[in-house]
């Protein structure tokens, strides 16, 4: 991410946007890269955080 955010000031601060959209489909490719990084750390971190190594959890005979 910290090289991402790099090239964005270098590119703000030169005015050189043609660098980033120079290869539409290698820009194409590197942002569907990101957004699937993005979706697994969300799974990841997000929506399964609680769950167990093995995917299932003990149930105590008190929770019956």
């Amino acid at each position: 991410m910290s090289l991402l955010l790099a090239v964005l000031c270098v590119v703000y601060a030169t005015d050189d946007w043609g660098s980033i959209m120079g290869d539409p489909t290698k820009f194409g490719l590197g942002l569907f890269s990101v957004l699937f990084d993005v979706l697994f750390i969300v799974q990841h971190y997000v929506l399964y955080r609680h769950r167990t190594a093995d995917g299932y959890s003990l149930i105590s005979s008190a929770d019956m």
